[in-house]
């Protein structure tokens, strides 16, 4: 169950490709975010995530972008005073790269989900 549930992704973005947040799906909106739909939209990623984040997001983002294929990375972003891990996969088209995004405790590794 808890692979299913590793497939089905917490959060989908729709970012150009210098990292602008264009459109947003939260699968649970009620759910703790670090930043909510509110905060994100028509901002860039470097004014959403903490510095260290934003630079591992945008350097993936960008060899997805300029390789026209998937690529993935995982940050740590806190929340609520517990860190959590998030994987995020990312999807090159024509005009945006799509996010799609799951959150994990740090209770939860990235090894019992696969």
């Amino acid at each position: 169950m808890t692979a299913c549930r590793a497939l089905v992704p917490d959060k989908i973005f729709l970012w150009n490709p210098d990292g602008k947040y264009l459109r947003h799906h939260y699968a649970n909106p009620q759910a703790k975010h670090y930043a909510g739909p509110e905060k994100i939209l028509g901002h860039y990623i470097q004014e959403v995530l903490p510095a260290d984040a934003a630079d591992r997001v945008l350097s993936v983002m960008r060899v997805a972008w300029l390789g026209h294929q998937m690529q993935c990375c995982t940050i740590q972003l806190p929340l609520e005073g517990v860190t959590h891990k998030v994987y995020i996969r990312f999807f090159p088209n024509q005009h945006s790269i799509i996010g799609l995004v799951n959150d994990f405790n740090v209770a939860t590794t990235l090894a019992q989900v696969s």
